[in-house]
């Protein structure tokens, strides 16, 4: 867990480059494109979604922990996937970000250059902070789910969640 709150933080920083670039802004210029990121990002979150139902499906009779160990590359992978194809993110960088700003734009350059990166800094260190204290306590959450049945409920409810944030984004 605490390997994708870094990389959804390194996703949002990633974010908040490109916006500051102007490629958001031109981006929000170009009809269609930031419905493209909308879709591109619920079939990412349906594909989610979609594995951690099968996986689960799959593994119900197996003991907690049978499943194989966890490589470092998956949840980081996941992580900054999620977040650099979040359009929420995107339309936040874009729109929020640049009211608390004096001359009001979403780009690097001048004054206000610095203080938009200076802007996505405090968001990005804000939102890795929620993510590891979420990390945290559903790390010490893990210790009670010890029966099997639980868990795999819990896991289906979780690509089941993934699916339909999918299907919102897609029918928005």
């Amino acid at each position: 867990a605490m390997r994708a709150a870094l990389a959804v933080a390194g996703g949002n920083a990633t974010q908040g480059v490109v916006a500051g670039l102007g490629v958001a802004a031109l981006l929000a210029r170009i009809p269609g494109a930031l419905r493209t990121v909308s879709v591109l990002g619920a079939c990412y979150l349906a594909w989610l979604g979609l594995r951690q139902v099968i996986d689960t499906w799959r593994a119900r009779r197996l003991p907690i922990g049978a499943g194989g160990p966890d490589t470092p590359v998956g949840p980081m992978r996941e992580g900054f996937t999620t977040a650099l194809l979040n359009p929420a993110v995107t339309t936040f960088y874009l729109t929020v970000v640049p009211t608390f700003l004096p001359g009001g734009t979403a780009a690097f350059g001048g004054r206000d250059g610095w203080l938009f990166a200076g802007a996505i800094a405090v968001h990005v260190s804000m939102a890795f902070a929620c993510h590891t204290m979420w990390a945290y306590g559903l790390e010490r959450l893990q210790r009670a789910w010890s029966h099997a049945s639980l868990r795999h409920v819990l896991e289906l409810a979780t690509g089941a969640a993934l699916l339909f944030l999918a299907a919102r984004v897609l029918t928005r």
